[in-house]
């Protein structure tokens, strides 16, 4: 299950669609199921910022990185995940 959060960013499905896209990869290649996750793009100060946390049966990943670009952000925080 992926859960999507927006905190002082305008909602936007195609961004949604994309982080859902984008984690849902991830999980594939790591062979992730029932993996539960939450995104969240806010925005602190004058920088966006994407938080990702995905639960997993005995582990717990997290990610967070900032910049100026959410889809940008979105991929380096995958990146970032895979190692």
């Amino acid at each position: 299950m992926i859960k999507v959060f927006f905190k002082d960013v305008t909602k936007s499905e195609a961004l949604k669609e994309y982080a859902e896209k984008k984690i849902n990869e991830f999980l594939q290649e790591i062979e992730g199921e029932d993996s539960e996750v939450k995104v969240v793009f806010r925005k602190e100060r004058k920088v966006f910022v994407v938080e990702i946390t995905i639960h997993m049966k005995k582990q717990i990943f997290r990610v967070e990185q900032s910049g100026d670009d959410l889809y940008v952000l979105m991929n380096k925080s995958i990146d970032v995940l895979l190692g």
